[in-house]
């Protein structure tokens, strides 16, 4: 039961500067329409949950469900729709572990990985809930009707005891028999054959990566109770993203179905540098990615993050005094992680190009080509691969002048959590959560990355490729680790978020935000240890923001050595320079029809925060999906391109709700 839910290769790099601090555009075009856009969009089909964050979903997905046991076997389910077995591709040196980050963009991973994702969504929901380390396997448990109840979503199993409850890994460790079944006498229960996941009692795993039998299960991993043994110091599980998808004037955000190309351009590798996307392996279905487009008009000074010594008009952008440096900043915010980019200038001039993952504590400059008419041409893949966000920065000298841009950016992304469409009525929801922009920091941490990744940074050691139960940073003794924001335009609130080891009797944590350099810090969270396991999640939000500010310091601190940061999440929200901008969905599939598979598309215009529609889908076999995109309203008619609703002709049976 489902609910949907109202609220290209860089041919040399180099390190070059530090940005200077942000300054808002100088000069503007007379008449120019401000620049507006439609932002924190949602837009959702009844065939998936909700991943934009750890409620949603368990609202989505779980909320209609009566019983404990009914929705933890939903989000069972779920997890195993939503995912793939298999290597994980390491980000930061570590897994990406938040359910969030990990369903939108990523979709493979082990056994430990998954639950510890189901923990994190068990604890949405207000639950306990823990891992279970096994003979050579992991496993989780939620706590519910006063006892422990295991789901495995790794070979996807779960067992029922006599009284039709969830076993925990405890009662599988003491059932009486382990792969033993000659002496089971007429009517003695035995929890193995009562696996829902299962061919039949006694049968095998056919919903795991492997065609495992049940007494081998048995016999394998749970030989007895010693050798099973829950994770009570740490749950490991971590939060703190949420999906935040927005389009400006010129820019579409196109997910697909299909991935765009393989290779490291294209994908976020394993460890050992593969693609799951390449051919030969069995994970070729497991990603798939987007594309974003964006041709900003450069007469308009919205479309500038940021800006130093330069005068916009109706001919481009230069700089104001010849004598000094300029550059203007761009800013694209992927939702998805991104793989890489391309671009295209136009201009005079000797135009530099670099690039920042870092929110410009750090630049990479890109090698340009000269192309017709003066203008530049560029790839990007580092510094912003695994990034959901990243700066671009052109410096122009002298009588330098910028006229134009195209840049495309490509970004990985899970197919199975995308809003796909079904055969029949199709319920679709397109929401906006606020008219704001975002700016997303989420710094890497670990092997030795921090200190290039945040403003300042004492008192912590940085591990390298840190195992569960280990944070990426750990205080040597009082420490702190700070972020600073500066939006372009007045900060309305903003939020912080962080997974955080507190395992020392005493420890204590505080997250604190500065609105004026330093000078004086307001506290908005303060933890002491309290006791097993000792891994926390804490996501702040601040909304009383002095009036007119634009910059913003977050600290997050422990008083004493021994505790660690797993990850940091901070989020700053600022207005946009001008009003909601009404937006189209359109997607397109493939229907069977008469032995062939027959192209459709549906525009839907949204003019709104919140419309519901259908899409009705024909056929007499599953679609094909293709793709969906959200971009600016266009002159094109809506509805189906070629004229047919089909209605509910090909309409599957649904639970009414």
């Amino acid at each position: 039961m489902l609910k949907l839910i109202v609220p290209v290769v860089v041919a040399g790099m180099m390190l070059a500067g530090c940005a200077s601090s942000p300054s808002a555009p100088s000069g503007s075009a007379a008449g120019v329409r401000p620049t507006g856009g439609a932002f924190n969009l949602r837009v959702l089909s009844d065939s998936v949950p909700d991943f934009s964050s750890r409620k949603n979903f368990v609202h989505s997905a779980l909320s209609g469900w009566p019983t404990e046991q009914e929705k933890a076997t939903a989000q069972f389910r779920w997890m195993h729709r939503c995912r793939r077995v298999g290597p994980f591709a390491p980000e930061d040196s570590r897994p990406v572990l938040d359910p969030v980050l990990f369903f939108n963009s990523y979709g493979v991973f082990y056994c430990s990985m998954i639950s510890q994702a189901n923990v994190s969504l068990w604890e949405a929901r207000g639950l306990k809930g823990r891992c279970v380390d096994l003979p050579g396997h992991v496993v989780s448990e939620v706590y519910y009707d006063d006892a422990w109840h295991l789901f495995d979503n790794d070979f996807c199993q779960y067992y029922l005891k006599s009284d039709g409850t969830v076993a925990s890994a405890a009662d599988l460790a003491g059932s009486r028999i382990h792969g033993n079944v000659k002496d089971l006498k007429p009517g003695e229960y035995y929890v193995f054959d009562h696996c829902a996941a299962s061919s039949s009692p006694r049968g095998r795993v056919l919903m795991g990566p492997s065609s495992w039998s049940i007494l081998d299960v048995a016999r394998d991993w749970y030989p007895d109770p010693q050798r099973v043994r829950p994770r009570l110091a740490f749950g490991t599980a971590h939060a703190g993203h949420r999906y935040v998808l927005g389009i400006r004037p010129g820019e579409s955000y196109t997910r697909y179905w299909q991935p765009l190309g393989t290779g490291p351009l294209y994908c976020r590798p394993f460890g050992d540098g593969k693609d799951p996307a390449a051919d030969g392996t069995v994970l070729r279905n497991s990603r798939s990615n987007g594309r974003w487009s964006w041709s900003p008009d450069l007469s308009d000074p919205g479309v500038y993050f940021q800006t130093r010594n330069v005068t916009v008009g109706p001919h481009g952008v230069c700089a104001t005094l010849p004598s000094q440096p300029a550059w203007v900043v761009f800013r694209v915010a992927a939702a998805n992680a991104v793989t890489s980019a391309a671009l295209a200038l136009q201009g005079f001039g000797r135009l530099q190009v670099s690039a920042s993952g870092n929110h410009g504590l750090s630049w990479m400059a890109v090698r340009t080509e000269p192309s017709v008419r003066a203008g530049r041409v560029g790839a990007i893949a580092q510094p912003i691969a695994g990034r959901l966000d990243y700066l671009l920065r052109v410096d122009l000298c002298g009588g330098d002048r910028l006229t134009g841009l195209q840049l495309e950016t490509v970004t990985q992304v899970n197919p199975r959590t995308l809003p796909a469409l079904r055969l029949g009525a199709n319920h679709i929801a397109a929401v906006s959560d606020g008219h704001y922009q975002s700016e997303v920091f989420n710094p890497r941490l670990a092997g030795g990355l921090a200190a290039a990744e945040v403003v300042s940074m004492e008192g912590f050691q940085s591990l390298v490729n840190p195992h569960d139960g280990e944070p990426s940073l750990r205080s040597t003794g009082p420490a702190r680790l700070m972020l600073a924001a500066r939006a372009p335009r007045p900060i309305a609130s903003l939020r912080m978020a962080a997974t955080v080891l507190i395992p020392e009797s005493g420890a204590e944590f505080f997250m604190k935000v500065s609105f004026d350099g330093g000078k004086s810090w307001r506290q908005v969270k303060h933890e002491i240890f309290g006791g097993w396991p000792a891994d926390h999640r804490y996501d702040v939000t601040v909304g009383d923001v002095p009036a007119g500010c634009r910059e913003a310091l977050m600290a997050y601190s422990f008083d004493s050595g021994g505790a660690g940061l797993v990850e940091v999440v901070a989020e700053t929200r600022y207005p946009p320079d001008g009003p909601f901008m009404p937006y189209d969905v359109t997607y397109c599939w493939s229907e069977y029809r008469d032995g062939a598979w027959v192209q459709r598309q549906h525009r839907q215009r949204v003019a709104g925060d919140d419309l519901r529609y259908v899409i009705d889908v024909g056929g007499t076999r599953p679609p094909r999906m293709h793709w969906v995109r959200v971009g600016p309203a266009g002159d094109r008619p809506t509805g189906y391109r070629d004229g047919q609703d089909v209605g509910g002709a090909a309409a599957r049976a649904r639970s009414e709700e």
